[in-house]
C-alpha cells in the first residue's frame, strides 16, 4: 500500500506524459485501482485523461466519484477539452446507459458546459425518460435562458399530478425566473390551493411581487401558519404589496399574538416610505389610543410611523403629544417624545417639546424639586439654550407655564455662566417688569442679587 501511494505520487508529478500508459491500464484495473488511477489523472486533465473519465461515467459504481472529480477540476478544462468531453458524453448518452449514469452525467455537463448541452437537457427532460433522469435534466436547465413556450410547459407540468416525481425539479428551475409571466398568474393562483404544501409554498414565493388585495388577504392569514417557511414567504410577498397596508394595520392593533403583531409591524416599516400623509396621521391616532392600555402595540405603531419619509411625520406626532400634554397625560407624551427624539436627533423642536412636557410633569409632582441643580428638566433646557433655540420666548407664550414656573427656571440659570446666565437674567427681567405679585417681587430681588 505504501509503495502504491508512492507510485501514485510519482505518476501525478510526471503528469500528462504518463496518461497514455494509465489509460491503457484502466480497463484491466479493478475497484480501488480504478479510483487511484482516476485520482492521478484528475491532477492534469488532457484528452487521454478525459477518455478514461468518460468510461468511468458509464460505470454505475464510479459515476458519482468521477463526476465529482471532474467538477472539482473544472478549472483545468480548456474550451477544446470541454468540447471533447461534451461530444463524447453526448455520444455515450445516445446509447442505453443506466439511469444513475445519465443523471450524474447531466449534472456534470450542467457544471462545465451548460449552454453547449442545453439541447441535450431539453431532450432528457421529456416525459419518455425515467423520473430520475428527467429531474436531473430539469435541474441542469437552471440558470439557462428558457423560451416562453418552455416556461409554459413547466408550469403545466406542475399542475399535472401524474408527473409529481419531477415537480420539485421543475420548481427549482422556475424559481430562477425574476417574476411570473403574466399569462401564468392564474396557474400560480390555482397552485395556492394545491393539496401539497410544497406546491403552495412555491406558488407563494413566485407570487411575491404580484401584489393585489386578494393575495394580500391570503398572505395575512399565512402569518399565523405553523410552518416558518410559509410565514417567511408571506412576509416577503406582503413587503411588495401596497394594497395590504390597511389590513396589516388592522391586524397589528387587533391580534393577540405578539409574533404576528411584530411581523405585521415589520412589513409596515418596509412599506412606510410609500404611505400617503392621511394614512400616517391615522396611524399616529391609533398609536395614541393604544398608549392607555397596550403600550407594546403603540410602540410597534410608532416604529412604523417613524419609518415614514416626509416632512410632516414629526409635526403630526408633536401635535399629538401636545394634545396629550393638555389632557395632563404627561407620561404618555414623554413616552412618545422620547421615541421621536431617538430618531430625530438634530431636531431642537422635539427637544423643546420634551423639555416642556418634562417640566410640566415635574411640576405636577410635589415631591420632585424641578429647580434642583442637575435636574434632567433643566438639562434639557440648558442644551436648547446652548444651541441658540429661543427657549425664553417660547416658554413665555406657553399658557401652562405660570410665572412661578418661570421664576424657578430663571433662578436656576441666573447663577450660571455664558448663554445660560444670560437666559436666566432675561427671564428675571421679564418677570420683574411684566409680572405682578409674589413672582414679580422675587424676580426683582433675584435680579438685584445677580446684578441684572
Amino acid at each position: 500500500e505504501v509503495m502504491a501511494d508512492h507510485a501514485a505520487q510519482l505518476l501525478g508529478e510526471i503528469g500528462c506524459p504518463a496518461h497514455p500508459t494509465l489509460a491503457a491500464l484502466y480497463p484491466q484495473a479493478m475497484g480501488e485501482q480504478r479510483v487511484r488511477l482516476l485520482t492521478i489523472l484528475s491532477r492534469h486533465l488532457d484528452k487521454d485523461a478525459l477518455a478514461v473519465f468518460v468510461q468511468a461515467l458509464a460505470t454505475p459504481e464510479l459515476v458519482e466519484l468521477a463526476s465529482q472529480m471532474l467538477a472539482a477540476a473544472s478549472q483545468q478544462l480548456t474550451p477544446p477539452l470541454v468540447k471533447q468531453l461534451r461530444e463524447r458524453m453526448h455520444k455515450q448518452m445516445a446509447e442505453a446507459l443506466p439511469e444513475v449514469c445519465v443523471a450524474h452525467g447531466l449534472g456534470l455537463l450542467a457544471r462545465v458546459d451548460a449552454q453547449g448541452s442545453r439541447a441535450l437537457f431539453l431532450r432528457f427532460a421529456e416525459p419518455v425518460h425515467p423520473p430520475s433522469v428527467r429531474a436531473a435534466a430539469l435541474r441542469a436547465l437552471r440558470g439557462t435562458a428558457l423560451a416562453a413556450s418552455q416556461v409554459r410547459q413547466l408550469f403545466e407540468l406542475l399542475e399535472d399530478p401524474e408527473q409529481r416525481d419531477v415537480h420539485e425539479a421543475a420548481r427549482e428551475v422556475l424559481m430562477q425566473l425574476p417574476e411570473v409571466p403574466e399569462a401564468m398568474l392564474p396557474a400560480m393562483k390555482r397552485l395556492l390551493l394545491a393539496r401539497q404544501p410544497e406546491q403552495r409554498l412555491f406558488a407563494l414565493n413566485m407570487l411575491r411581487t404580484a401584489g393585489g388585495a386578494e393575495l394580500g388577504k391570503v398572505c395575512i392569514k399565512l402569518l399565523e401558519h405553523e410552518d416558518p417557511r410559509f410565514r417567511a414567504a408571506a412576509i416577503a410577498a406582503l413587503e411588495h404589496n401596497r394594497q395590504a397596508v390597511d389590513p396589516l394595520a388592522r391586524l397589528l392593533t387587533t391580534t393577540k399574538d405578539r409574533a404576528v403583531a411584530a411581523a405585521a409591524a415589520g412589513v409596515l416599516v418596509r412599506l412606510a416610505p410609500h404611505f400617503p400623509p392621511k394614512f400616517v396621521r391615522d396611524l399616529v391616532d391609533r398609536a395614541i389610543k393604544q398608549l392607555s392600555g397596550h403600550v407594546r402595540v403603540a410602540d410597534l405603531l410608532l416604529d412604523v410611523v417613524l419609518a415614514t419619509v416626509g416632512g410632516k411625520t414629526v409635526p403630526y406626532l408633536l401635535e399629538a403629544c401636545a394634545r396629550l400634554r393638555r389632557s395632563h397625560r404627561h407620561a404618555d407624551a414623554l413616552h412618545v417624545l422620547a421615541r421621536i427624539a431617538s430618531t430625530s436627533r438634530d431636531d431642537d423642536e422635539v427637544r423643546y417639546q420634551l423639555a416642556l412636557t418634562k417640566l410640566l410633569h415635574d411640576v405636577a409632582l410635589p415631591a420632585v424639586d424641578a429647580a434642583a441643580p442637575g435636574n434632567s428638566t433643566m438639562g434639557f433646557i440648558a442644551a436648547l439654550v446652548r444651541n441658540g433655540f429661543p427657549v425664553s420666548d417660547r416658554l413665555r407664550k406657553e399658557p401652562a407655564v405660570t410665572a412661578e414656573i418661570l421664576l424657578r427656571i430663571a433662578a436656576h440659570f441666573s447663577g450660571g455662566v455664558g448663554p445660560e446666565r444670560r437666559f436666566g437674567t432675561e427671564l428675571l427681567q421679564h418677570l420683574a417688569t411684566r409680572t405682578k405679585g409674589r413672582a414679580g417681587d422675587e424676580a426683582r430681588v433675584a435680579l438685584r442679587a445677580v446684578g441684572g
